[in-house]
């Protein structure tokens, strides 16, 4: 497992046994958001990927994991995660 990916768990299950509540999906999206502004790409990654274990339906994070494959040229997985975002949610077009 990827260090950024076992820091978004440890951190996940860190708030779980202190009784907080993992972030919901707008803060998912927000946290990626800045991520992504601050060129942690990758951090962004493996937070939308966490994430939609727990929103496996959610189109929109769907769509920026999309961007992110967009942005390192996998395109087979940026079209992925594109379909499977107007999948979830056809109005997205």
């Amino acid at each position: 497992m990827p260090h950024g990916m076992r820091l978004t768990a440890f951190l996940l299950i860190s708030m779980l046994a202190a009784g907080q509540a993992p972030p919901g999906v707008e803060e998912v999206l927000r946290q990626g958001s800045a991520l992504v502004a601050a060129g942690k790409v990758a951090e962004a990654q493996n937070l939308y990927t966490t994430a939609l274990i727990r929103f496996p339906e959610n189109p929109r994070l769907h769509y920026e994991l999309g961007m992110i494959y967009l942005r390192q040229h996998d395109w087979t997985k940026a079209v992925v995660n594109y379909r499977s975002s107007l999948h979830s949610d056809p109005s997205n077009l």
